[in-house]
């Protein structure tokens, strides 16, 4: 009982943050700050859907990272992929994520994932996104998100990467 009201109650504020963020675009003509809202609201979505897993999951202690991927890849595909024929190729097999794992990983799967959807392909183009996460026995975890679309010089994505995380 006190699982089901805490996901209740952060779900609810989970989408109060998400639909303030929707009013508040709707109040500006501004493209830019159109698209910060709307990069916001992608950010607590890739973090209300680790959180949603989690409630659905039968362990609480853990997130199942390529059902993670496949959700959070079909959002942002709908999203920002209205032009474009994207694929997406994702691998992840038998990674599992603590929450204080995944919510990070989550927030850079969603700049990396976003970032090729909205800079790799231009109108009408088709295009790949691949996307794997494995777990060497070792403990460490490799996480590949890689696109066939025009390209980005490697200074450029570690300046969008790191403009995202403020």
């Amino acid at each position: 009982m006190i699982l089901d009201e805490v996901h209740h109650r952060v779900k609810n504020n989970l989408q109060i943050i998400s639909s303030l963020l929707d009013i508040s675009s709707m109040k500006t003509q501004n493209q830019e700050a159109i698209a910060l809202f709307e990069e916001s609201r992608n950010r607590v979505n890739a973090m209300a859907i680790v959180h949603s897993q989690l409630y659905e999951s039968e362990r609480f202690d853990r997130i199942d990272m390529e059902k993670y991927i496949q959700e959070l890849s079909g959002s942002l595909l709908s999203i920002y992929s209205k032009e474009q024929t994207i694929t997406l190729d994702i691998k992840s097999v038998n990674v599992y994520l603590p929450v204080t794992q995944a919510v990070p990983c989550a927030l850079v799967l969603n700049e990396l994932i976003s970032n090729s959807l909205k800079h790799a392909y231009r109108k009408k183009q088709k295009g790949l996104i691949s996307t794997s996460m494995q777990q060497p026995n070792d403990g460490t975890i490799i996480t590949k998100v890689k696109d066939n679309g025009v390209g980005i010089h490697e200074r450029r994505l570690i300046l969008r990467v790191l403009r995202a995380w403020g």
